[in-house]
């Protein structure tokens, strides 16, 4: 048994049991996708907080790609350091998306064999049955569903061939009576456009694009416009509407069922984990932490004299500031000395000394010195 048929026979117990207390395998549908969404839910969650942040920063990423129009390089790197910043993820909404293709591919193998993934019986017995059945072996991948439509006509065949018990005959007989059909529709056969089946791809489609219509309120593709808006919506419905065509109307009952319960949901997420909601958790957060941080500093000076340490600091700066006006004044007197002497011509008349400046030491000291008259 590979893995995808281990999960189809997981999933084919919820499935099972939810058929068995309602007598409708569309119940066990119902209850099967209700298990899956609440398992999911801490990481739908995460994806919610994800788009909220990642529409609210919008403005601000416009902003970086008008600045750095002409340098992508400096642009990645201001993107990336203001999802840092913002503590966003650029793969935080994926892993719900990712952890759906397995849970889908299960269901998938649950359906395609129902007799040993919901029914549980066993693949030697199986294997005799439909050798009994005569359906022919590799003509599709749904001989089961053939076998459980054909059961009716050879009832009779199988019990005289002693191939299953009491109990599990009952089982085929419950099974092939009406358990999957819906409105007369029969869900173990293939949507085609002569079959009112084909009203399940229709609603595939119609239900896929609401969701995804619901989805993108709130994300960062809300600030898309003209066609750029329904370009993925509408090629993921569509998507899911061909897929809706080429598996049983089971499995396409089950994702239409899946985006309802899916829009509850994204609803709900959306009233309580909107952008302004999450903008004013952010700043909720930071401002605890900047609260926390000024307790941490005054527990940490609890002890200390804050005039005594005020004063202690000003004259510290006071001494700083002196010292370095006395260099300032040191340095200055400096460059004066250094002048070439040559420049300074000192005239003594009357033992008073008259300086007269030429050269650099004008240049310096500002206009030619004239000699003073006494």
């Amino acid at each position: 048994m590979n893995i995808l048929d281990w999960i189809g026979y997981v999933f084919g117990y919820v499935i099972y049991f939810g058929y068995q207390i309602s007598g409708a395998y569309v119940i066990g549908l119902i209850l099967f996708t209700i298990v899956v969404k609440l398992v999911m839910l801490p990481m739908s969650l995460n994806q919610q907080r994800t788009n909220a942040k990642q529409a609210r920063i919008q403005p601000k990423i416009r902003e970086l790609q008008e600045i750095y129009r002409n340098n992508p390089t400096r642009l990645q790197e201001e993107q990336q350091a203001l999802y840092a910043r913002e503590n966003i993820s650029l793969f935080g909404g994926c892993l719900p998306m990712l952890i759906q293709l397995p849970v889908i591919f299960g269901l998938y193998r649950a359906i395609m064999n129902p007799l040993t993934n919901v029914l549980h019986l066993s693949v030697d017995k199986v294997n005799k049955l439909i050798e009994l059945s005569g359906v022919e072996v590799g003509k599709n991948g749904y001989i089961q569903s053939e076998i459980i439509n054909l059961f009716p006509k050879i009832r009779d065949q199988v019990e005289a061939a002693g191939i299953f018990t009491a109990n599990e005959l009952a089982k085929l007989e419950q099974v092939s009576d009406g358990a999957f059909t819906l409105f007369g529709l029969n869900l173990l056969e293939m949507p085609s456009w002569s079959s009112l089946l084909l009203l399940i791809p229709v609603c595939c489609f119609i239900s896929s694009m609401a969701m995804t219509l619901l989805t993108m309120k709130n994300t960062a593709a809300a600030e898309q416009s003209g066609c750029a808006k329904w370009t993925t919506p509408v090629m993921m419905s569509a998507l899911t509407t061909w897929l809706a065509f080429s598996v049983p109307g089971a499995v396409g009952l089950y994702w239409i069922i899946q985006n309802l319960v899916g829009m509850v949901e994204r609803a709900l997420l959306n009233k309580f984990y909107n952008g302004d909601i999450m903008e004013a958790a952010d700043e909720a957060g930071r401002y605890a932490r900047r609260e926390l941080e000024e307790q941490k500093v005054m527990e940490r000076f609890a002890n200390v004299d804050i005039r005594a340490a005020a004063q202690r600091l000003k004259e510290r700066t006071d001494a700083e500031a002196a010292e370095k006006m006395s260099e300032k004044n040191a340095k200055t007197a400096s460059i004066y000395d250094s002048i070439d002497a040559k420049n300074v011509i000192v005239v003594n008349n009357n033992n008073n000394d008259r300086v007269i400046k030429t050269g650099n030491v004008a240049r310096a000291g500002g206009s030619k010195s004239k000699k003073k008259k006494k």
